[in-house]
C-alpha cells in the first residue's frame, strides 16, 4: 500500500504553534512524518513523505505520487484552553470517512485526549487537498499545539502517536477490503 504522509506547512510557513514552547506545526509533523514513514515501511507499506511547496499546487503533486491513502498531519490552534483530537476528511468519500474513523479511533486512545470527532468537509479549510486528491484523504489534527497540556500529551507519548497513525492507516486499508472489519 502507498501512503502519502504530507508535512502539514514549510519552513517558511510553519502554522499554529505554541508561542510559549516555540513549537510550530512544521517543527512538531516534519519528525513524525519519517517516523511514520520508517515504521510503515517496516511492515512492507510504501510510504511518501511529501513536502509542501505551495498549498494550491498539493493537490496534483499528491496525485502524481498515485497514493492509496493520504494523512496530512496538523495541529489545531484556538484559545490555548481548547483540547482534544479530530480529523477532517472530504465529506462524499466513503473510504476518506473510514480513514478518519480509524485514525480518529487510534490517535485519541494514543493520546488520551478529547474525542472531538470526525468532520465531513464540502466547503471551508482543508477543503482543496481533501476534495482534490483521488485518494482518500484526512487531515489530521491530534491535538491543540497551544495548549501546553495537548502538546506535553503529544511529546510524553510521540511513540504511542507514531503507531496510532500506522495502526489506523492499516486498520483501515482492510476496512476498505472488508467492510465488516471494525476501526
Amino acid at each position: 500500500m502507498r501512503i502519502a504522509i504530507v508535512i502539514g506547512h514549510q519552513v517558511d510557513s510553519p502554522g499554529a504553534g505554541n508561542k510559549e514552547k516555540g513549537v510550530f506545526e512544521f517543527g512538531f509533523n516534519e519528525p513524525l512524518a519519517h517516523k511514520i514513514a520508517d515504521k510503515l515501511a517496516a511492515y512492507g507499506h510504501e510510504p511518501i513523505v511529501i513536502y509542501r511547496k505551495t498549498y494550491a499546487a498539493l493537490p496534483a503533486d499528491i496525485n502524481r505520487t498515485e497514493p492509496d491513502m493520504i494523512i496530512s498531519l496538523h495541529c489545531n490552534a484556538f484559545n490555548y484552553e481548547t483540547s482534544g483530537t479530530t480529523m477532517l476528511y472530504y465529506k462524499p468519500s466513503k473510504k476518506g470517512k473510514v480513514l478518519a474513523a480509524c485514525l480518529q479511533e487510534s490517535v485519541t486512545k494514543a493520546l488520551g485526549l478529547r474525542d472531538r470527532g470526525i468532520v465531513g468537509k464540502k466547503t471551508g479549510r482543508g477543503k482543496s487537498l481533501l476534495k482534490g486528491t483521488k485518494a482518500p484523504a484526512v487531515i489530521a489534527e491530534p491535538f491543540f499545539i497551544d495548549n501546553n497540556k495537548d502538546l506535553k500529551a503529544a511529546y510524553q507519548h510521540f511513540e504511542k502517536l507514531v503507531d496510532a497513525y500506522v495502526e489506523g492507516a492499516i486498520l483501515a486499508e482492510k476496512r476498505f477490503q472488508n467492510p465488516l472489519i471494525r476501526c
